[in-house]
């Protein structure tokens, strides 16, 4: 609302009286400029001010549904982005692979299966994977995965027709599916020799941010890897292999044909972290706002996302959405040995029900969404209000008019208000515009102006 008032102007006349113009302006994003309609018998020989102006950015009006002005907002808003990782750490790291590998077997491909099988074994209850594993490759396929490719050579590999039954299975299970590997049993003692020379290679393995490391270079060379792919010795004279990214990926395929048994098989493998503590990627995630403020909608995106911030570390963390409690619940390792903290904004916290904080860590307890009972609000019986959360935020109250803010938690959302006046009410929205004058004036109403009589008068426009 904006008032015109009589100023002291040679060109006024003293029987032009001081009047108010009621209005109704969004102000978008980006702008902070506005017009407001004057009616065309106020217009000759006025001054027009504003008195005052409350702006509270970040504000969303719910009355605006009501005057049918929401969706049109809404449609002009940006997506909402957040930003999340996940965070791990582990207290002892010596602590989750306490026993080496200690190899005695002599043949390459026993080895391979019997390590393989010991570290899926010993990982400990939070990893989803064990730490690594090696597969074998034929040089000669690059189009196809091996079970394809395993039923037009199988003769080469096995010299018999290839059975999935009898010639696969052979990886651990909780990296047998994962996408590229090869889980054909190892053909090297079935296969020409002369052909197994120039196709059959090994291949290792590494989970995100795990170190591996031999006792010796020896098993190494003679699995086919050469001193330029593995590196010096450390000071232990121990080879290391680190894999420092946030991605199960292949550290190397062999260069050379491996042999079919070791020349030093008397040695030990060892798995642990690679630092502490470890990050996975950090993710934007994007979501219109009738999806933000729709729980069954954000717990398919945010399912979703856990699932990929726990794959990228190599750890369990699962989220659920109970629609019966309207709780998010998120379910971390019991064990001691790692510490996993989900990073967050608060706001996005707080909408799962984690107030106060910016991240989720084990321990915390979600609190339930509002329901009809406990707002002001209403919603079909039995359904929380789950899509709107609203506050009433008391401005200022005088005899003659009052402000009110309805707040929703939506903070690139633009602000809007809601301006009481007697028994009429209109709306002023703005965007995010903190360039805009901190308040604006506004006269109290005098009571010749509360029922305006007779159709709307033409208007004119100006602009501020």
């Amino acid at each position: 609302m904006g008032p015109c008032r009589k100023r002291k102007h040679p060109d006024v006349t003293p029987s032009v009286r001081d009047v108010i113009v009621p209005f109704r302006e969004r102000i978008p994003a980006e702008t902070s400029r506005f017009s407001i309609q004057i009616p065309h018998l106020y217009a000759p020989k006025r001054l027009f001010h504003f008195n005052r102006l409350f702006l509270a950015p970040n504000l969303f009006n719910i009355e605006a549904q009501e005057l049918k002005v929401e969706a049109k907002v809404e449609d002009q808003m940006a997506v909402r982005s957040f930003v999340v990782n996940l965070t791990a750490q582990f207290p002892n790291p010596k602590a989750l692979f306490i026993h080496p590998y200690n190899n005695k077997l002599q043949a390459t491909d026993l080895f391979i299966n019997g390590v393989n099988s010991y570290f899926d074994s010993q990982k400990p209850d939070f990893a989803m994977q064990c730490p690594f594993f090696f597969d074998w490759v034929d040089l000669n396929n690059g189009l196809h995965d091996y079970d394809t490719w395993a039923k037009l050579v199988g003769m080469v590999f096995y010299g018999e027709l290839y059975d999935k039954a009898k010639h696969t299975g052979v990886l651990p299970q909780s990296v047998a599916g994962m996408e590229g590997v090869n889980d054909l049993k190892n053909p090297i003692n079935t296969m020409n020799e002369v052909i197994a020379m120039d196709r059959l290679r090994y291949r290792l393995w590494v989970a995100p941010f795990t170190k591996i490391t031999f006792s010796s270079d020896a098993p190494l060379l003679d699995l086919g890897f050469t001193p330029e792919q593995f590196g010096s010795r450390t000071v232990l004279k121990q080879i290391e292999i680190i894999n420092p990214t946030f991605r199960y990926r292949v550290w190397n395929v062999g260069v050379n044909m491996p042999s079919k048994v070791f020349s030093k098989w008397d040695f030990k493998v060892t798995a642990s972290p690679a630092t502490t503590p470890i990050n996975s990627n950090r993710y934007t995630v994007n979501m219109a706002p009738e999806k933000f403020n729709n729980s069954a909608e954000l717990a398919k995106v945010m399912i979703n996302v856990v699932k990929r911030l726990a794959a990228d570390i190599n750890v369990y963390l699962s989220l659920d959405y109970d629609p019966a409690t309207s709780k998010f619940i998120f379910t971390f390792p019991t064990s001691d040995l790692v510490t996993l903290s989900l990073n967050l904004t608060d706001e996005l916290c707080a909408r799962l029900g984690y107030n106060g904080v910016f991240a989720i860590t084990k321990g915390l307890t979600p609190q339930p969404e509002p329901t009809a009972a406990a707002t002001t609000g209403s919603a079909p019986p039995g359904k929380p209000v789950t899509d709107v959360k609203k506050r009433w935020l008391p401005f200022a109250t005088t005899r003659d008019w009052s402000f009110a803010v309805w707040n929703r938690p939506a903070p690139i959302q633009p602000a809007a208000f809601m301006i009481t006046t007697w028994r009429r009410s209109f709306l002023i929205s703005a965007g995010r515009c903190k360039w805009l004058p901190s308040t604006l004036r506004l006269c109290r109403l005098p009571p010749r102006c509360h029922s305006p009589r007779g159709p709307p008068p033409r208007c004119h426009s100006i602009s501020t």
